[in-house]
């Protein structure tokens, strides 16, 4: 049995064991408490609603979603919310159980409140934890075009760096345009993605002009007027912020 395998049995087990003693409690606790049977089931419920509420989100951790930060938050307004549904039904059993209990209607109806307002709460948990994995995955993707300009234009300076004394002048400024682009932080804007397509296009052609001056047919001044071309996209880039 994996690791994972023993964990999710353990859980089980400890599940069962504590659905059986809140059973057991409020079965305890039925004669105790006053009124009619109606108001005995109620309290019986409650009290294994109140345990399952607590329960299956703090050891069964449903839907936790990708991002770190998603599920501190979630977990942070799911905490909260679960602690004051538990308070709020536990007020509820207390009037059941005393003498100054209210009628069984008004119990129910407080506790139906109770319930919508702990969705409520779900679903802001679960909305914080969506909106973390939506930033997370956007970064990501923000951050993936990035480096795919840089890892280009290592490549590009690599290349260049075998070009004879001639293209001196192009292999500068495709170095510059590599050290440029070490230092290109992600924006997200169209105009950005706009400007990160035409760059790609550029050193597209900025790649085969390189692969004709190492087989002699592409000039150096050729080489050097499309560097600047890219550069000019790149510092062009650069001024962009979010």
């Amino acid at each position: 049995m994996s690791a994972r395998d023993s964990s999710q049995a353990a859980k089980t087990g400890i599940f069962i064991l504590g659905l059986l003693i809140v059973c057991l409690a409020a079965y305890w606790l039925l004669p105790w408490i006053p009124g009619g049977i109606q108001n005995r089931v109620f309290v019986a419920v409650d009290l294994v609603a109140l345990y399952l509420v607590v329960f299956i989100p703090t050891m069964l951790q449903p839907g936790l979603g990708r991002s770190s930060t998603g599920r501190i938050a979630s977990w942070g307004v799911m905490a909260w919310g679960i602690g004051l549904y538990a308070a709020f039904t536990l007020v509820i059993v207390i009037l059941a159980c005393t003498t100054l209990f209210l009628a069984t209607r008004l119990l129910i109806i407080l506790q139906l409140v109770g319930v919508f307002l702990l969705a409520g709460v779900l679903y802001f948990a679960s909305s914080a934890r969506d909106h973390a994995d939506a930033v997370e995955s956007n970064e990501a993707t923000l951050m993936r075009n990035v480096e795919h300009l840089r890892s280009t234009a290592q490549v590009a300076a690599i290349d260049a760096s075998t070009l004879g004394d001639d293209y001196e002048q192009a292999k500068q400024k495709i170095q510059t345009i590599s050290e440029d682009l070490r230092y290109l932080s992600p924006v997200d804007t169209d105009q950005a993605y706009m400007m990160e397509d035409q760059i790609f296009q550029a050193m597209g052609d900025l790649s085969n002009l390189l692969y004709a001056a190492r087989s002699g047919t592409a000039r150096p001044q050729e080489l050097s007027r499309k560097a600047d071309d890219v550069l000019y996209l790149v510092r062009q880039r650069k001024a962009l912020i979010n």
